[in-house]
């Protein structure tokens, strides 16, 4: 009993149970410069990380000139990476496989623009012949997009397949809109005329015509946005031209119904008002117009200018044709213009001296064609005697009866051409 305590502690287990022998063997463990070393979290994606100059699969984000390749791991799978545009300006995208070499056997694009199978556009850009299988690489191209947006894109192969391509990502910066050409300097107004050389859609614009049968001709712009009709106006205007008229691009001398359906027919002299309507003209034209009173009148007025977008060129709008309607209608009288005018009051006189001339000649027509057909019914009904030998015994309505001595003959009257009536 007593040599098993002796042979059981013997020197060499002595260093093992010791409690001081382990923190000794141990020591190397809980060194403070191995920590990090042993347990740092940024060790896990440098080990997951590829080698240097293998490029990522399937990255989330991706810029323009990219190469990216990426997978498809399961059928009908799609690769959906976030595409930045650049900052600097408006960018059109082109998408395409063309020329890859992969297990993918048949590409397809689903977003942002659709293809399958694009060989002809490949071999434009010299890739149509090589990679794999040609026939079914795929390119696409896509609208502009504003600086620094994010365009989402979908890629994946075609139906089910599955295997890894490469897409290739290239912008192009969309072209700026081309620079207006300046507009010229708008000319003096004419001689005799006061008003701003130009005017612009929607405006209202005095002008004064200062010697007699002068024209303001302002330039007018059509606005660049769209094609647009013009309608002219002088209705429900204050000032000393007692008529106004247009005479050009449209030309319209007096339409009070027309003020009246823009509901302007007051102002002075509302009867000899105008409005008129253009034809339509493309967008940036610049036209010339031309505005002054009738005949030989001066002073001022105004003339409204309203622009109406239109979708048919060349085509007149409503109120031209419901100005047409208004010159034709019977229900307005327009008063004498030559009323306070010598001239025109001359000009009248003797319009309406040769208009009684001419209805007296018609009237002496008449009476006498009236007269010829009473004549020509009075020798049917009385016809001169015809010289016959012999004598004649005869009565209205009766046949004659006549001898060999008779020397006069009278026809017998047809029936209802006597003068006692019908025979």
């Amino acid at each position: 009993t007593t040599a098993q305590p002796t042979t059981g502690t013997p020197t060499t287990a002595a260093p093992t149970a010791s409690p001081t022998d382990q923190p000794t063997t141990n020591s190397p463990t809980p060194a403070p410069t191995d920590i990090p070393t042993t347990s740092a979290p940024s060790q896990s994606p440098t080990t997951s990380s590829p080698t240097p100059g293998q490029p990522v699969v399937n990255p989330a984000q991706v810029a323009c000139g990219d190469v990216v390749d990426y997978c498809i791991t399961r059928a009908y799978g799609r690769y959906r990476p976030t595409l930045t545009i650049p900052s600097d300006g408006a960018y059109s995208v082109v998408l395409h496989t063309c020329g890859y070499t992969g297990t993918l056997s048949d590409t397809r694009i689903f977003a942002t623009c659709r293809n399958d199978d694009n060989q002809n556009q490949c071999r434009a850009i010299g890739l149509g012949n090589t990679g794999t299988n040609p026939r079914y690489q795929s390119y696409c191209e896509t609208q502009e997009y504003a600086a620094g947006s994010s365009v989402p894109l979908s890629i994946g192969g075609y139906a089910s397949r599955t295997g890894c391509a490469t897409l290739n990502i290239s912008c192009t910066a969309a072209t700026p809109p081309p620079t207006p050409s300046p507009v010229p300097p708008a000319p003096p107004p004419p001689p005799g005329v006061t008003g701003p050389g130009a005017i612009a859609c929607g405006s209202s614009t005095e002008y004064c015509i200062n010697r007699p049968r002068a024209r303001w001709t302002p330039q007018l712009t059509i606005p660049s946005d769209s094609a647009y009709s013009v309608t002219l106006h002088t209705c429900g205007y204050v000032g000393t031209l007692r008529d106004t008229q247009i005479f050009a691009t449209c030309r319209n001398d007096d339409n009070r119904r027309g003020c009246r359906r823009l509901g302007l027919s007051s102002g002075t002299n509302p009867w000899w008002q105008s409005l008129c309507e253009t034809p339509t003209y493309a967008p940036g034209e610049t036209i010339t117009l031309a505005v002054g009173g009738y005949s030989r009148r001066t002073g001022c007025a105004t003339l409204n200018v309203v622009c109406e977008a239109s979708t048919s060129p060349g085509i007149a709008a409503p109120i031209q044709s419901a100005a047409t309607r208004a010159a034709s209608s019977d229900d307005l009288e327009e008063p004498d213009k030559a009323e306070g005018d010598p001239e025109l009051a001359n000009l009248s006189d003797a319009h309406s001296t040769s208009s009684t001339v001419v209805a007296i000649a018609l009237v002496a027509t008449v009476v006498v064609a009236a007269g010829l057909v009473a004549a020509k019914r009075r020798h049917r009904l009385n016809p001169s005697p015809l010289e016959v030998p012999g004598t004649i015994n005869s009565n209205p309505g009766f046949a004659p009866e006549f001898t060999v001595e008779s020397t006069h003959y009278y026809p017998q009257p047809s029936i209802g051409e006597t003068e006692d009536g019908l025979y």
